[in-house]
């Protein structure tokens, strides 16, 4: 490529417009110019790199109906195998993919909004239009559609994950990451890990993987349920997420509820992931102690001995953080 010191070199010209043109979705022009700085320095290899990726997306375009209500997801899924393609690719300046996503998806939304279907927060193909204005780079929007999302999903967990991206992005990281423990707290496993933007949880989870540290089971078995079930309370214990409190009496009593039907069932099941949830479950009860005396049948010294009892290491390293978490608050 060429030396920053040729700024006013012609072929530098050719190849900085073919670039603009490139970001800007006017792929003809941006192959033409490429290709003429490609004949002027015999720097093909690159030039066939942005040239190939101008003419996928051009070509793919091309075949979608802007004017067909399955148009938006048509963008999306277009987008999905040009990642593909360019994970495959050496891409000298990697930074053009995010400009070049920025743009590609504003157009995406313009077509949205041209087919007067801004109103769904869920497009056809239950695509959620969230994640369109958060590749657009519009975090306010991509919020608000994804909240709008929430209550008419069963299982929310990605919802959850993409609103904390969202929040992520827009500089918020504690309210994201009560959006990610929400996430964990409706299916940690539902998630969708190969988007999530906290890099401390996707390090925990590689670090789970790849160390077995909860492993049960017979040796070779497959570690990653095992590792996404407990990362939640790992999370936890690490500092990532922090205490969960719940100040309305109907939504607690819901939440002692659920883990009182969680019990029974791992009682009965003896099942990893159920025991981890329930451990979970258990912190964030614990951290509720206030709200747990008003509850009748409900003992916060026989909480923690399940929680012992499921995850003896675990527990201990979770006692160690509620110690010193107390040291940190008494005065003086």
């Amino acid at each position: 490529m060429m030396d920053q010191g040729d700024l006013f070199d012609p072929n530098y010209q050719d190849w900085n417009c073919g670039i603009a043109d490139l970001k800007e979705l006017r792929f003809a022009t941006a192959r033409e110019k490429l290709h003429k700085y490609g004949e002027s320095t015999g720097d093909w290899a690159t030039v066939e790199v942005y040239g190939d990726i101008a003419g996928f997306l051009q070509t793919g375009l091309g075949e979608i109906d802007n004017e067909a209500p399955e148009a938006p997801e048509a963008y999306w899924e277009l987008w999905e195998k040009l990642a593909q393609r360019a994970a495959g690719m050496k891409i000298p300046d990697p930074s053009l993919l995010n400009d070049l996503r920025r743009n590609y998806f504003r157009k995406a939304v313009g077509v949205v909004e041209r087919l007067g279907m801004t109103e769904h927060p869920r497009l056809p193909g239950n695509l959620p239009l969230g994640l369109l204005y958060g590749e657009a780079g519009d975090w306010d929007r991509a919020i608000a559609s994804l909240q709008a999302c929430l209550p008419t999903a069963a299982n929310n967990a990605d919802l959850y994950a993409y609103l904390g991206d969202a929040y992520l992005r827009r500089g918020e990281r504690e309210v994201a990451r009560r959006c990610y423990l929400e996430a964990c707290l409706v299916d940690p496993g539902g998630i969708d890990w190969e988007r999530l933007m906290d890099r401390e949880l996707i390090s925990l989870r590689v670090y789970m993987e790849e160390s077995g540290r909860e492993k049960k089971g017979e040796e070779g078995s497959d570690l990653r349920v095992p590792a996404l079930a407990w990362l939640p309370a790992r999370a936890y214990v690490a500092g990532i997420f922090k205490p969960k409190i719940i100040r309305l009496k109907d939504e607690f009593k819901t939440f002692v509820d659920d883990f009182q039907a969680l019990e029974k069932r791992f009682l009965k099941e003896k099942d990893h992931a159920l025991g981890a949830a329930l451990f979970f479950r258990g912190i964030i009860i614990c951290d509720n102690e206030r709200a747990l005396r008003l509850v009748k049948g409900m003992d916060f010294a026989d909480i923690r001995a399940r929680m012992r009892e499921i995850n003896p290491p675990l527990f201990a390293d979770y006692l160690r953080v509620i110690k010193e978490r107390k040291k940190k608050q008494k005065p003086g």
